[in-house]
């Protein structure tokens, strides 16, 4: 007959499993395991969808259609690119396709998206404002890639240096913010000439 009694691990047994365990997981799997779940119970936010916990100035959400589209994978190539060799740790970015099917309706519907490619740029991880770039201006800015490099440096910078969110989406609205961008790139040609 089979004993029926649970089996008893020692609570020092078990704590130096749990270290062996944390050693050898992939947390990227478990995070998301967990972001998957969220999903599906409707607990997910939007911070969820940083990797890293470490605050940053700025997030960044482009949302796209796919890697077939030339137009927006040259905004997620330099957006990317910027990140990596520009902001490094002061900024997040995401790029979410349309085959990332959760994420993204969360993305549409949390951010009112009616088109893609669209940029979203937040202060904080949850985003509670934002500003929200379409089509139409992201293709105007990835026409000069130097120029949206500029674009997003700029507005990483402000906001490091305590421009708010309103400031920026009033600059964008009056367009002093694109005059600045071409200000600054004008007068650092002139210093190197």
């Amino acid at each position: 007959m089979m004993d029926r009694n649970p089996l008893v691990i020692p609570e020092s047994c078990l704590q130096e499993f749990r270290k062996e365990l944390n050693e050898v997981v992939d947390h990227t799997l478990i995070d998301e395991l967990l972001r998957h779940k969220k999903l599906r119970n409707g607990s997910f936010n939007v911070k969820d969808l940083w990797d890293q916990k470490k605050l940053a100035s700025t997030y960044w959400i482009l949302l796209m259609l796919g890697i077939d589209q030339a137009k927006d994978v040259s905004i997620a190539k330099n957006l990317l690119f910027w990140r990596e060799v520009s902001a490094k740790d002061s900024a997040r970015v995401q790029c979410i396709l349309t085959s990332e099917r959760n994420c993204f309706r969360f993305c549409v519907e949390k951010f009112r998206i009616t088109e893609c490619p669209v940029l979203i740029l937040g202060t904080r991880p949850e985003l509670p404002r934002f500003i929200r770039l379409d089509a139409q201006i992201l293709a105007k800015l990835i026409e000069d890639e130097s120029g949206f490099q500029r674009f997003l440096t700029y507005i990483n910078n402000a906001v490091e240096n305590g421009t708010t969110l309103e400031q920026l989406a009033y600059q964008l609205r009056t367009q002093k913010l694109l005059d600045k961008i071409k200000l600054i790139y004008s007068e650092a040609k002139s210093w190197k000439s």
